[in-house]
């Protein structure tokens, strides 16, 4: 894994911002016709959970999960407090899904470092075209073993994070823009790649005497479940930079701020932003 420009997402800043926890909507899962049903089938597409009452604070898994008949698989990034042991970087692993639906069952299971997961929604019961879950997981091994909770999650929309978002800098005042379009098909690592809607998909504005001009990395920039990570390179007063950002989403479904981490930034000079590569607060809000 490459160490550099890592975030810690701070999950206990935001609490319960996105509505994905025990007893939520769970949309994409189709039970089968038998009642509670001796299998089902998980719609294809970019999925979020949320792991809560752990031992060292929530835990947030986002990606693409899709299969047929009553197994399934997929790919997820998982974050959480610096406690959990979970961060996001540049070229970070992710956790390989697998999983099953089975007379009213689902239970998934998935490894990051060297810990394992155990996801298990017994409870399924549905009104409408919504179906509702109440879940839990455990942990085995690394630093989070032992730890148990209660965990929902539910289908992101397709292009949910598409639009133009802007957050002011507390070290300039000035205004950082991004502009993206979020991809429908997912990359090998199970994320959702975002690339600029009109070139260069970044901009930096309102800071007198500050000359700074980016480009969106759609390599390193992606949607994974309730998580959204920009990376985009700078001149900044005539020197080279690189900031990233990382934030999660208040809403799946109509998206309007993206909190919660912030940005890294390194090289370039200290007019618009705070380049001494340390975490800063930072937010971004979808007028």
């Amino acid at each position: 894994m490459k160490k550099a420009l890592l975030l810690v997402v701070l999950i206990f800043t935001i609490g319960g911002m996105v509505g994905c926890g025990s007893s939520k909507s769970f949309d994409g899962f189709n039970r089968g016709s038998g009642g509670s049903g001796s299998s089902g089938t998980i719609q294809a597409g970019n999925w979020a959970f949320h792991a809560t009452g752990g031992i060292n604070g929530d835990i947030y898994m986002g990606g693409y999960l899709s299969g047929s008949s009553s197994s399934f698989g997929g790919k997820m990034q998982v974050s959480g407090t610096s406690a959990t042991g979970f961060t996001l970087a540049k070229g970070i692993t992710p956790m390989t899904i697998s999983g099953s639906v089975s007379n009213g069952t689902l239970t998934m299971t998935g490894t990051a470092g060297s810990s394992t997961f155990t996801i298990s929604f017994p409870n399924i019961s549905s009104s409408g075209s919504t179906t509702t879950l109440d879940g839990t997981y455990s942990v085995v091994g690394g630093s989070d073993t032992g730890d148990a909770g209660s965990v929902g999650g539910l289908i992101v929309p397709d292009g949910a994070y598409t639009g133009t978002w802007a957050g002011v800098s507390s070290i300039s005042g000035g205004t950082m823009t991004f502009n993206f379009t979020e991809g429908t098909t997912p990359n090998t690592d199970g994320t959702f790649p975002l690339t600029a809607t009109t070139a260069p998909g970044v901009a930096f504005s309102a800071v007198t005497g500050c000359v700074v001009t980016g480009t969106l990395v759609s390599q390193f920039s992606y949607a994974a479940g309730p998580l959204v990570v920009l990376d985009a390179t700078t001149v900044d007063n005539g020197v080279a930079g690189e900031v990233r950002f990382v934030g999660l989403t208040n809403s799946y479904v109509t998206p309007s701020q993206l909190a919660g981490a912030g940005y890294i930034y390194n090289g370039g000079s200290a007019c618009f932003l705070d380049n001494s590569g340390s975490q800063v607060s930072f937010g971004l809000l979808k007028p």
